[in-house]
């Protein structure tokens, strides 16, 4: 692979990085601090790789100070995602964030090689000092860097006491998968900075080229999942505290079948108030034997009376009520501004295919022809 095709990619990802950062701003819709945070980090990877790009490219040969003046934009993002995790997970007064100490750090290092390159310029010192101070930088950035990295998984994949507030929104899924893309990222800049460091006649191309590479793809995928998962997340919670404000489930009712003398009629009328009273099947993980459970029968004969009073199977009986809830939100202005998918995973479902699938099957129309033809006029 031709060190031009690595530019390209790496001049596409920067681009790619620095849209995904005006967007939002532009669009003036929903920025919270979690994705200010997202945007920074993405705007420090990008930064840093449009710097390899210029520097490579020797656009800065002929000025002294631009040229030997490398920023660390790199030892930015580590603290700036473990920040964002915090605040996604709403447990900024719990856990102490390094990114202000990051930024101290970050100054440090610029102040520094200012001095060496002015002094270097003046002939006071020898420029060859500030390649000596580039190396000795990279690697305490690098543990740094690692050590910060180390936390934001320990936050992810151990501290769960710390997840309760997030999980009952969205899944860690894609937090999880930063993670394993990110420690790629890390491994292949550790590489980069020892082979350089040891080994002074080997081929860049070899060496930080894939880190830019594996960096410029992660920024695509941040775009993606980040940005997205977190605006979902902010639909969700303001869709729950708008229906925890109003009765909708008033609306929500469920046709039996005339069936008289039946010992088990009450029966069934008495679990069908208990799951709309509770709600019940708001839970995406609420199963049949949960329900055999609390209410004290077993799963044969639960499974048998829903059977016969409700004509449906507990699956489709269940996600029959899901359905009927989400239609009352899609037409509802109140709703209006909230994404599709957000509603249907408020309304139990655990993924966008579920939900159409059954919203479908019920009323033989997708939610989003649904909702453009029923709702209600301001």
């Amino acid at each position: 692979m031709s060190e031009d095709f690595f530019n390209i990619l790496l001049l596409t990802g920067v681009i790619h990085g620095f849209l995904f950062v005006i967007i939002p701003i532009l669009l003036k819709n929903k920025i919270g601090k979690p994705i200010w945070l997202l945007n920074g980090l993405v705007f420090f990877m990008s930064l840093n790789n449009l710097q390899a790009w210029l520097t490579e490219n020797n656009y800065f040969s002929s000025l002294f100070y631009v040229k030997n003046l490398v920023i660390p934009w790199y030892m930015l993002v580590a603290p700036f995602f473990f920040t964002f995790v915090i605040f996604y997970l709403n447990v900024q007064k719990k856990v102490f964030s390094y990114l202000k100490l990051a930024m101290i750090f970050f100054c440090i290092e610029i102040l520094i090689r200012t001095v060496l390159i002015v002094y270097s310029y003046a002939n006071v010192l020898d420029s060859f000092l500030i390649e000596s101070y580039t190396t000795y930088e990279e690697f305490f950035n690098m543990f740094f860097t690692i050590y910060v990295f180390y936390k934001s998984y320990l936050l992810i994949f151990k501290q769960k006491e710390l997840h309760s507030y997030v999980l009952s929104y969205t899944s860690f899924k894609w937090l999880k998968q930063f993670m394993f893309f990110g420690g790629v990222v890390v491994l292949l800049w550790i590489f980069a900075v020892v082979a350089n460091s040891f080994s002074g006649d080997i081929n860049k191309a070899y060496s930080y080229y894939p880190l830019r590479l594996s960096s410029s793809i992660l920024i695509y995928w941040i775009g993606y999942q980040g940005l997205i998962r977190y605006n979902l997340m902010i639909d969700r919670i303001s869709i729950r505290e708008e229906i925890n404000k109003t009765n909708i489930n008033k609306t929500i009712k469920i046709v039996k079948p005339n069936i008289k003398d039946s010992k088990h009629l009450k029966t069934f009328e008495e679990i069908e108030f208990y799951i709309k009273k509770h709600k019940r099947y708001l839970d995406p993980l609420f199963g049949l034997h949960n329900l055999a459970v609390e209410i004290g029968l077993s799963d044969s004969q639960l499974s048998k009376i829903i059977n016969i009073y409700s004509s449906y199977n507990f699956s489709d009986y269940i996600n029959k009520l899901r359905v009927e809830y989400a239609r009352n939100l899609l037409i509802d202005n109140n709703y209006k501004d909230y994404t599709i998918i957000a509603i249907g995973l408020e309304c139990g479902f655990n993924s966008k295919s579920t939900f159409y699938t059954a919203f479908k099957k019920f009323t033989s129309q997708t939610p989003t022809v649904y909702k453009k033809s029923n709702l209600k006029n301001s």
